[in-house]
């Protein structure tokens, strides 16, 4: 029974490296990992309130001056609204249009937020209400683009797999994207310049507001840096939580500029430069980081009752730097596309191996194990 007794031995050397590996998951050898995750989400979410107060911030200042210049503007106002409720219906006919087969689920999820957006603005442009109409719209358009986004990068191979509902789902999500920034240019275009109403000490206070906002965003690039060394340690963070934070980057330091631009007088209050612009910006950043968030949340439970250890990876999860063809870079849920299930003809044992086992059988096993021995052998040839 020398081949049965090697095999059982290295069996057994197996469960006992098995329980090792679970004894050091949850022991000292990674405590910093535990340490950096737990630094990450005191960090994420510091970020994210201190974002939150420089939005609000900035519609503070939009409000007052909209205050101030409203009345003057009323007829291009009301013809403006006019034109964004055609380009919202436009919009909600190409969202209608979405096979929802062709979307992963962090898809799915932007087309719902597009579609609920798209429904806010046209509440709002119905009420008349065209600041809340630009929140809404802002809202929509970013959700819209996300989603095709990454439905373009499957449509042209870049990642994972794509079939006609694919094409279809972003070709309807671009038309939606478009129609929904042309609303929001209408309505930007309409409202009156912010900048006409602000004096010296009004742009001394957006300059300051500035640099908070691009020390943001530095912020959010040392967390960045932070998620790739707790990603070089364990599997948790995937592409789509790197996008995510880079997106938000990218969003706070132009935000940081476009308030720069409106403190110099630089750039009309109401074009992308400006303040409008620095809201949307802010307003992105935002939303980035309340998804990330969420998925923290989310880590969070996942890893209850794990007795100290490491938390699960998170949904889309798996080393950011390994994203090859074989992972679904920038999805960030289960994808609803049809998948084949390999058969039993895929996992054929070869005669080879056959062999060996029989031959360990033939040999016989230890009595206290020869009737468990004999049932896993019997599986196993089969």
């Amino acid at each position: 029974a020398a081949a049965l007794e090697k095999m059982l031995e290295q069996t057994q050397k197996m469960v006992e490296e098995l329980d090792k590996t679970g004894e050091e998951l949850g022991g000292d050898d990674n405590k910093e990992l535990r340490e950096k995750l737990e630094r990450f989400g005191d960090e994420l979410k510091a970020l994210e309130e201190a974002q939150k107060q420089q939005l609000a911030e900035t519609e503070d200042t939009m409000e007052t001056a909209r205050k101030k210049l409203e009345e003057k503007s009323k007829a291009k106002i009301d013809a403006a609204i006019a034109d964004a409720l055609k380009k919202a219906e436009k919009a909600e006919r190409a969202l209608k249009r979405v096979p929802q087969g062709g979307l992963t689920g962090f898809e799915e999820e932007d087309v719902d937020g597009a579609k609920a957006g798209t429904a806010d603005l046209q509440r709002a442009l119905q009420s008349g209400d065209v600041e809340d109409a630009l929140r809404a719209v802002e809202s929509a358009e970013g959700a819209a683009r996300s989603a095709t986004g990454s439905l373009d990068d499957r449509v042209r191979g870049r990642v994972s797999f794509a079939t006609k509902e694919t094409k279809a789902a972003r070709d309807a999500m671009q038309e939606a994207s478009d129609a929904l920034g042309e609303a929001r240019r209408a309505l930007q275009e309409a409202m009156p310049d912010p900048s006409a109403a602000m004096g010296p000490r009004e742009r001394e206070k957006v300059g300051k507001q500035a640099d908070r906002q691009e020390q943001l965003g530095e912020q959010a690039q040392k967390l960045s840096q932070l998620l790739g060394e707790i990603g070089k340690d364990a599997p948790i963070f995937g592409p789509e939580h790197k996008r995510q934070l880079e997106d938000a980057q990218q969003a706070m330091q132009r935000a940081g500029q476009q308030l720069k631009g409106q403190a110099r007088g630089n750039q009309p209050g109401n074009q992308p430069g400006g303040l409008r612009g620095a809201r949307q910006s802010q307003s992105q950043a935002l939303q980035q980081l309340q998804a990330l968030q969420q998925a923290m949340e989310q880590m969070a439970k996942n890893g209850e009752g794990g007795g100290g250890g490491l938390p699960m990876p998170l949904p889309g999860g798996g080393a950011p730097q390994s994203e090859g063809r074989g992972q679904q870079d920038g999805q960030r849920g289960s994808s609803k596309e049809e998948v084949k299930i390999p058969d039993g003809s895929d996992f054929k044992v070869k005669d080879a191996f056959r062999k060996d086992i029989l031959d360990a059988m033939r040999e016989g096993a230890p009595g206290e194990w020869a009737g468990e021995v004999k049932k896993y052998y019997e599986e196993l040839i089969k």
